[in-house]
């Protein structure tokens, strides 16, 4: 599903998954699932609903989409798409987050388990459950949108018809359509893909690459660009107040830089000295 970009209502990603901003951020959050929605959370107790216990089911959420959705997954190849990652960086009170923590819940009040479980492996068919239904309720709402993806004649044409039609197989199978030239023509598509020469590795290096990846070992070169700057407590970057970390000037603050990898998805950006 494509995803409608969001701002941060002046608040930027947190430093990282857990921390104590984290948990903090979710305060708005867990006041408005506690006051909106009583008889859907009427049953649960009081420190699943509280800013530890939201920031806990995000990060679990968060966890089985890379290990079970991602591209480096270690399942077998993921059959639904993950919900977008700027989905669960959002704390807006009544935004989309907000409707996907709803969704979770509604799932697991009509479900035989009791507790959110997305590290247990028995329970993989539940979670995707869960993401499904999370991803058909920001559909709903209008947060998300099917894919339309428009495939250029430069694929069939660089690539070969058989390439083409496997990529066409993909869209279909996460429930997007291959849109028309006229629809690329209107905008009316969330994707545009294209063949281009100085970007396309040879068969080799891609299969290298992966090689690399499933063997955890670093990619020989990497690129970056940074999305936003911010200063965070030292002590939350280096576990001790006072403590010097990078960039420290004296002021118990450090500068960080968040930061986007290059052919990774946003579920990667992270935040660096």
């Amino acid at each position: 599903m494509a995803y409608r970009p969001l701002t941060y209502s002046g608040q930027h990603p947190p430093l990282y998954g857990r921390s104590a901003s984290d948990v903090a951020s979710f305060s708005s959050l867990s006041s408005s699932v506690r006051t909106t929605r009583p008889d859907l959370v009427a049953s649960e107790p009081s420190k699943s609903l509280g800013p530890d216990g939201l920031c806990r089911l995000v990060d679990g959420l968060r966890r089985f989409q890379r290990d079970h959705l991602g591209r480096d997954a270690k399942s077998p190849w993921p059959t639904s798409p993950a919900v977008p990652h700027q989905v669960l960086s959002d704390r807006t009170p009544s935004g989309p987050l907000y409707r996907a923590i709803l969704a979770a819940f509604a799932v697991k009040s009509s479900s035989p388990w009791r507790t959110f479980n997305f590290d247990n492996p028995k329970m993989r068919e539940a979670n995707v459950a869960v993401v499904d239904a999370v991803r058909s309720s920001l559909t709903e709402s209008g947060h998300l949108t099917p894919f339309r993806v428009y495939l250029d004649p430069s694929v069939a044409r660089e690539l070969g018809d058989a390439e083409a039609s496997r990529l066409a197989e993909i869209v279909r199978r996460f429930g997007g359509t291959v849109a028309t030239r006229d629809d690329a023509l209107r905008g009316d598509v969330t994707h545009i893909v294209g063949y281009d020469g100085e970007e396309h590795d040879a068969p080799s290096v891609i299969e290298g690459e992966a090689a690399r990846r499933r063997e955890g070992k670093p990619e020989p070169r990497t690129y970056l660009k940074t999305l936003a700057t911010a200063e965070f407590d030292t002590s939350e970057i280096t576990g001790s107040a006072g403590g010097a970390g990078a960039g420290n000037d004296g002021t118990g603050k450090t500068a960080m830089a968040l930061v986007h990898w290059w052919y990774h998805p946003p579920s990667t950006d992270e935040w660096l000295p």
